[in-house]
């Protein structure tokens, strides 16, 4: 499909047959040549060039010679390759000096299928002098090349064809006209004459002054870009030549042409109506100054200046200047750009016309109101000059031009601009629908007066009998429910070219093959120069069955509505727009207040089934009554239409988010909408949803908006790849690599622009995941209900060859000019829209998931987004089918399923209703016994129109394995959470008795959050040698009282990095974690102020709390997980005789019992009793400082001075650059492990000579390693740790295996090269932290692999915890400003009133019932030191507090934050206090906090603690922690 796409289009541009192939260099020899290290065969002779690639490797070829704005076809046969190569082919321009310039472009291998030709088409940028075009095998097979080319290609001679003559081209006798019994409408679109002038002097230029062309209705060409007209039309000279003008140059200019007036036109009210100026339109006849139209357009009453049956000159002057207006455009609540206004869309660009209507009262216009539901339709009149009393209205219904209905109204009379209603009985009507479009009628309206004589005939009116309604939380379309699948659409930005009728019928035919019915604008105001065509867009897309919305001037940014000239400008500019499309059929709402109307909180699950924003605090209140008139003003001018606020929360009939949950987990996004789906009241539309947004992907996390301006920041693909992928993630593609080299230009921690790196979404990598996020959540949501939904980044469903066909003249572009609608001069093959190509991989899994008909294997009844999959004999599988029916009729589905090992099967036919959802049951029972691990249930679902969906869920089936752990089982469990896991694996345990010696060969298992309780020296028992198994703990306790830095993220996969875990069950475990709260997000994180990611849920969490891996100390991560692979929940700590396996595993705190769970326990275990202390070696150094300073950071324990003895077994000698002569070589064989550090090629030789061979590689990035598995001293090592974001040059290995790690051993001794060094990567270039940190981290794994030592100061951190945390606390309200006087602030304070209040949070959201209060709140809270120290100082702290405060701490005041101690920032201003520990007690502590609110929200914004004490040095991690190194922050983009 995609290749005979491209074939047509470059069929009519140009041909390239027989040019000569620019790959060859002198005509024989082919410029390609094989990269170090890859293996190629030439098979090339004369121009034909074909060549093999054999493994993982790549071909080169540079092309000179080429010149800027040539165009140069590639073209490559289908390629012969084996299973396991992955093509790919990248293409780039180089300047002089040896740079990329213009788009990185790539052939992806994904869109690459065998038999097919590989075909592509290039602009050469600006600057390009070479071209670069590189072949490549990813895979480890064999691909061969065949027949590449590389030729210039002629695009089509541009079309100077001269114009026709004005007397054709102003002739009206060949005009479009409308004609009813009373007036008559010409039309006088066409090619007018066309002048501009740098400032206007009043003087209209006489018709030889003219020097171009333009066609009205016309965008003045020159703006182009993303959102921008593009150039679809042509300012041209006389002789039919492309004039050159540029809009941005032009802000005056003229047009003229010359018409006749019909003679029968006497006597008759003539008006002059130009439909759509941006922005000022002087109108002069004949010389004569007639009047003004100003943005969007309007009408002129020219009778006067008229002489029927006389020719006449018609001369406009436009103007498109911005006139000192600003542009005011939000991009989130928060979030106003403001700007010179700069008109992009300028000139006529709409319709002219000439009409005669009547002299006297005449109707304005015509509203049809249909009611499917009340079977009525009703009709409304406005009118100019007054209508006499006993005045009649009908209206006249025709279907195909044949008569159907006439309805009258009774008597009435209208004043000059007021209206009148009237509505009668229709029950039968045809409807139109999406499905049905064809279904339009035809309304004439009448108006006769007392006498009966006809006044006026109003112009047809085409209009479908339909009714949008909201009945709860669903939306309707003819009392049927109807569910938006939406996308945004640039066609009312564009240029003429794509707002043609045949241009809306391919695209409508586009949308519903892909399941969209929805097209809402990306205008988001109505302003002058933002918007042009916007009568194709609704009206061609309505005739075609596509919904659409249309975008509304903002009532709050020009407008003051408080005023009454306010309120009428605002009527006038939104009625003048409302009224051109209020018959459309299709046009199902209006949009307003883009982006700047939003309510806290309103995105948070547990609040999306609520029903208004009653106790929701608003960012903006001030705009809510604005917004509010200008709701009753739109309902005033058209009762059918709802009007949606485009990510305005609750507020209004809808529910609108922008949904951007970045980085939340895909099983939270297929339950985000479960409370609401089950209490929603309103309809909910995302009106903008993020894949996630590519931002996302990037490090920054705001404030300011990340598409304006530049920022710092690093790109995390392969990071954010690895919770999907694991150890491939880090396989790096060419757009990964081009990514890579990219940043680099950044590094020095330089701003760039995100546009630098949006194009990674090109990544073949990238597009399988997005695909699997959306087949893993977009069926979900739909199931729940969603209303409507518009996936961002849109574009990336479809492919986009750039500008590959260049666009073409029309060859017909003058003709048939003089009629309603636009007329391009340009075609470009590949704009706007759906016009991209064929489909990407994500694009095809949304396809697929918006089928309206649509089917699939679900979770149990009741909780149909469950996922779990592992299964004991015996148990009954409950799942269930799941159907969605988004046709427009009731759909009979026919249901089978079955389990074929089981040899059952079941058949059903289903009615499924309209917007419908049924949900079927399965289950069935595992025989007890069956001894197959695994179990597939097959579905198949046919539908009405023959096709059939197939499913399969793949089930696991875990017989139970019996364990007797060699040791005692000491359990201390305060909850019994553990308990019940070794009653249920009948294991036998005794409870742990306070102060008690245990047994170095015991295993004392602490249950979840008990050690914060543990009665005894835990870091003692350890020391001993009892073993401990710590099951989940709190981050509070993970960070404030050990330092392990953790988030709370839920994790539904892992991956074993120890061999012992592999085929263990670590996805989507049964029911859900309750060790976090389902909802509540985090505000801070390591103790830094953050905003943390949305949660809805704990269904299928694996781990909920995750420590990152620490790098000080001995950690063995045996699972791990999440970004980067950074975090392990399975961590074994060793050192000395202490080994502490660190369980965050939920294995004891879930909502049901979980096969899962009870495997990973069992195994946690088993584990723990097979393990034995190990002795370390006696380790030392040799090297530079660089290496010692990293043996220092990691607490290693070493010296520099070696030995009089040799060296052997015991021994571990680390090697850092400079380090001199090495061991000998029998020391080797006797034992003596040796790690050699960053060293270089001759220290590397010279440490075994012939034995080690490194490569000088040219600077690059990392190749993953294969196999660290399976060499145990790389145990806890995988390719997140070997993974730099910085060039390096050799000397690698080139072994196949891994670039930067060996083990060699000999006689009994090893020897590990390390080719990575943390001294590579600087500390202070932020790109490179994390590159740094897991190079810390593997560093230390090796060392402590190899023998080595540590004192990480852990054991010790548990006896002495650093910090406590302040969480419950109550407050209360004093809005007469008594609690000093009335002294709230004493430990003895009884007042009343005190209530729970949420710490981090604010006093004024909906718990206090306080919403826009702004005064002063006192908080206070109670609370206990045990493990308060016997002297000093501790410090109290309360981060920021909005806005003053006052603290007092056991009823003594310790200081205030106000205007006058911090005026610059008192409202952001960190709250420390030190305290003397004299002034504090280990039990009924009172701390008391008075805030006052000046504006906006206020309140304790971080959690307030207590920092006990800090031993000095002590850190788990080889930096400190920054607020850009959480990547689970949260950002509304």
């Amino acid at each position: 499909m995609v290749r005979l796409l491209l074939t047509l289009l470059l069929g009519f541009a140009f041909a390239a047959t027989g040019a000569e192939n620019l790959l060859c260099g002198d005509g024989k020899a082919p410029v390609f040549a094989a990269a170090e290290g890859s293996s190629i065969k030439q098979e090339s002779s004369g121009e034909v060039i074909s060549f093999t690639l054999t493994g993982r490797g790549e071909a080169v070829a540079e092309v000179a010679g080429i010149k800027e704005g040539e165009w140069l076809q590639f073209t490559c046969d289908p390629t012969d390759r084996d299973g396991k190569a992955r093509p790919e082919i990248s293409f780039s321009f180089l300047n002089d000096a040896g740079r990329e310039t213009g788009r990185f472009l790539e052939f992806r291998p994904a869109l690459w299928n065998p038999g097919e030709q590989c075909c592509r088409i290039f602009e050469v940028p600006w600057g390009g002098k070479k071209m670069k075009i590189v072949c490549r095998n990813l895979g480890s097979g064999r691909i061969a090349f065949r027949n590449l080319r590389l030729e210039e290609i002629k695009k089509q001679e541009w079309d100077n064809a001269p114009l026709p003559g004005q007397a054709e081209l102003w002739d009206v006798s060949d005009a479009e006209r409308l004609r009813t019994a009373t007036r008559d409408r010409l039309c006088l679109n066409g090619l007018w004459q066309f002048q501009p002038v740098k400032e206007p002097d009043g003087r209209v230029p006489a018709p030889s002054e003219y020097g171009y062309y333009f066609k009205v209705p016309g965008i003045w060409p020159g703006f182009d870009g993303w959102g921008q007209p593009g150039s679809d039309q042509r300012i041209v000279r006389p002789d039919g030549s492309d004039s050159g003008l540029k809009a941005a140059d032009i802000e005056y200019a003229w047009y003229r042409r010359t018409f006749a007036v019909p003679k029968e036109w006497k006597g008759r009210k003539l008006i002059l109506e130009l439909s759509f100026v941006q922005s000022r339109a002087r109108v002069f006849v004949d010389g004569r100054e007639a009047g003004e139209i100003v943005f969007p357009g309007g009408e002129l009453d020219v009778t006067r200046f008229l002489r029927p049956g006389e020719t006449q000159e018609l001369a406009v002057r436009i103007s498109a200047a911005a006139e000192n207006m600003k542009d005011i455009r939000y991009s989130d609540k928060d979030r106003v750009h403001v700007s010179k206004l700069v008109l992009k869309f300028r000139g006529i660009n709409g319709d002219a016309y000439l009409r005669a209507e009547p002299a006297g009262p005449r109707i304005t216009d015509l509203l049809v109101i249909p009611s499917v539901s009340k079977g009525t339709i009703g009709f409304e009149a406005g009118f100019t000059d007054a209508v006499p009393d006993g005045s009649r209205l009908e209206t006249v219904i025709y279907d195909g031009g044949k008569e159907v209905k006439r309805f009258r109204s009774e008597k009435f009379s209208a004043g000059d601009g007021s209206r009148f209603r009237y509505t009668s009985d229709w029950k039968n009507p045809k409807l139109w629908d999406v499905d049905a479009p064809e279904n339009l009628y035809i309304a004439k309206a009448f108006l006769y007066g007392p006498d009966g004589r006809l006044l006026d005939e109003f112009y047809p009116q085409e209009f479908g009998f339909r009714e949008f309604g909201i009945d709860g939380r669903n939306l309707t379309l003819n009392g049927k429910v109807i569910h938006l699948r939406s996308t945004p659409s640039l066609t009312p930005q564009a240029g003429a070219g794509v707002n043609t009728p045949v241009h809306f019928e391919r695209t409508a035919g586009l949308m519903r093959a892909f399941g969209l019915n929805f097209f809402f604008p990306l205008n988001y105001n109505y302003q002058p120069g933002l918007v042009n065509y916007l009568d194709s867009y609704v009206i061609e897309n309505s005739r075609n069955g596509i919904l659409t919305s249309v975008t509304l001037p903002h009532p709050c940014i020009y407008f003051d509505l408080d005023k009454e000239e306010g309120v009428r400008q605002y009527t006038a500019l939104a009625g003048y727009l409302i009224r051109r499309y209020q018959n459309v059929p299709g046009l199902a709402f209006y949009a307003s207040t883009h982006n700047s109307l939003w309510f806290f909180g309103s995105d948070q699950p547990e609040k999306l089934g609520r029903s208004s924003t009653k106790g929701l605090q608003s960012y903006s209140p001030q705009m809510i009554p604005r917004v509010k008139k200008a709701e009753k003003i739109i309902a005033t001018l058209d009762p059918t239409r709802k009007v949606y606020h485009h990510s305005a929360g609750l507020f209004g009939d809808f529910m609108t988010i922008n949904c951007y949950l970045n980085w939340m987990p895909a099983q939270e996004r297929r339950d985000y909408l479960e409370l609401w789906g089950k209490h929603g009241t309103k309809p909910l539309m995302f009106v903008e949803y993020g894949l996630p947004h590519l931002p996302t992907w990037s490090s920054f996390r705001g404030p300011e908006f990340i598409w304006a301006g530049s920022h710092v920041m690093s790109m995390w693909v392969n990071e954010y790849l690895a919770p999907e992928f694991g150890d491939d993630a880090f396989l790096i593609d060419g757009i990964q690599r081009g990514v890579l080299e990219r940043q680099v230009q950044a590094f020095g921690n330089k701003k760039v622009p995100f546009s630098n790196y949006s194009w990674f979404s090109n990544s073949p990598a990238v597009q399988r995941f997005i695909a699997g996020q959306i087949r893993e959540t977009f069926r979900e949501m739909r199931a729940h209900g969603l209303s409507g939904f518009s996936p961002w980044d849109h574009y990336m469903f479809w492919q986009n060859p750039g500008r590959t066909v260049p666009p073409r003249l029309v060859p017909d572009r003058y003709r048939n000019l003089k009629r309603t609608g636009v007329s391009p001069d340009w075609f470009h093959p590949c704009q706007r829209d759906f016009n991209f190509g064929g489909l990407t991989p994500q694009g095809i899994a949304a396809r697929d998931c918006y089928r309206p008909l649509l089917g699939w294997i679900a979770g149990r009844r009741g909780e149909f987004t469950e996922q779990s999959h592992v299964f004991r004999p015996g148990e009954t599988v409950r799942k269930s089918l799941v159907l969605l029916n988004d046709t427009r009729r009731e759909a009979n589905v026919r249901v089978r399923w079955q389990v074929p090992a089981l040899k059952l099967e079941r058949r059903q036919a289903v009615t499924v209703a309209v917007g419908g959802r049924s949900d079927i049951p399965v289950e069935f029972r595992i025989p007890d016994g069956f001894q197959d691990k695994e179990l597939a249930v097959d579905a198949e679902f046919e539908y009405p129109d023959g096709r059939v969906d197939r499913d399969r869920l793949e089930l696991q089936v875990l017989p139970e394995r019996s364990f007797r752990p060699r040791s005692e089982v000491v359990l201390f469990d305060p909850e019994h959470s553990a308990e019940t896991l070794l009653r249920r694996l009948g294991i036998p345990f005794r409870t742990y008795k306070t102060g008690e010696t245990l047994p170095a060969n015991a295993i004392l298992l602490i249950g979840r959050d008990g050690l914060d309780r543990f009665p005894g020296d835990f870091g003692g028992i350890a020391s001993a040698g009892t073993r401990i198994l710590l099951l989940e703990q709190s981050h509070n306790v993970l960070w404030n009282r050990l330092g392990i830095r953790s988030t709370e993220y839920g994790l539904r996969r892992l991956f074993a990095l120890d061999p012992e875990f592999r085929g263990e069950p670590l996805d989507n475990w049964r029911g859900s974690s309750t060790n976090v709260a389902p909802f509540q997000a985090r505000s801070e994180w390591c103790e830094l102020p953050i905003q943390g990611n949305i949660r809805a849920g704990n269904r299928g969490t694996v781990t909920g709390v995750i420590p990152e891996k620490p790098c000080v100390g001995d950690w063995m991560p045996l699972l791990h997980g999440g970004f980067n692979l950074s975090y392990s929940p399975l961590l074994e700590f060793r050192e000395g005789k202490a080994i502490v396996l660190f369980c965050q595993l939920d294995v004891s705190g879930r909502s049901e019992e979980s096969p899962e769970a009870l495997e990973l326990f069992r195994a946690a275990l088993e584990h723990l009793d097979r393990a034995e202390p190990r002795p370390t070696r006696r380790t030392f150094y040799l090297g530079d400082e660089r290496g010692a300073a990293v043996l220092d950071l990691l607490k290693i324990r070493y010296s520099k001075q070696l030995p009089a003895e040799k060296l052997g077994e015991g021994d571990l000698l680390i090697l850092g650059p400079g380090a001199g002569s090495g061991p000998r070589r029998d020391e080797i064989e006797n034992g003596l492990n040796i790690l050699a550090l960053g060293l270089g090629r001759e220290e590397l030789e010279k440490l075994l000579p012939g034995e080690v061979k490194v490569a000088d590689w040219k600077p690059g990035f990392s190749y993953p390693s294969r196999g660290l598995d399976e060499e145990p001293l790389f145990r806890g090592i995988s390719n997140a740790e070997l993974f730099y974001r910085k060039p390096l040059s050799g000397p690698f290995f080139n072994d196949g295996k891994s670039m930067s790690l060996r083990r060699i051993s000999h006689g009994r001794g090893n020897v590990v090269c390390c080719q990575l060094a943390p001294w590579m990567f600087e500390a202070d270039e932020y790109q490179l932290r994390i590159t740094r940190r897991r190079c810390h981290a593997l560093v230390s794994r090796l060392i402590h692999n190899l023998g080595g030592g540590s004192e990480s100061g852990l054991l010790n951190a548990f006896a002495h915890p650093r910090r406590m945390l302040i969480t419950e606390w109550e407050g209360k309200a004093d809005r007469e400003q008594v609690g000093r006087d009335r002294k709230f602030f004493l430990p003895t304070d009884r007042s009343t009133g005190w209530k729970p209040v949420q710490v981090p949070g604010k006093f004024d959201t909906e718990a206090n019932g306080l919403e826009g209060y702004d005064g002063d709140f006192w908080y206070r809270t109670r609370f206990d030191l045990p493990q308060l120290p016997e002297s000093g100082e501790v410090t109290l702290e309360l981060g920021a507090i909005d806005d003053f405060s006052w603290v007092w701490l056991n009823g003594e005041f310790l200081g205030e934050v106000t205007d006058k101690t911090h005026p610059d920032n008192y409202w952001n201003e960190p709250r420390s206090y030190r305290v003397d520990v004299s002034k504090l007690r280990k039990q009924g502590n009172c701390l008391v906090v008075l805030c006052r609110d000046l504006r906006g929200s206020g309140g304790i914004f971080h959690t307030p603690s207590i920092r006990l004490q800090e031993q000095s040095g002590y850190n788990l991690y080889s930096d400190n922690p920054e607020v850009n190194d959480e990547p689970y922050r949260y950002f509304h983009w």
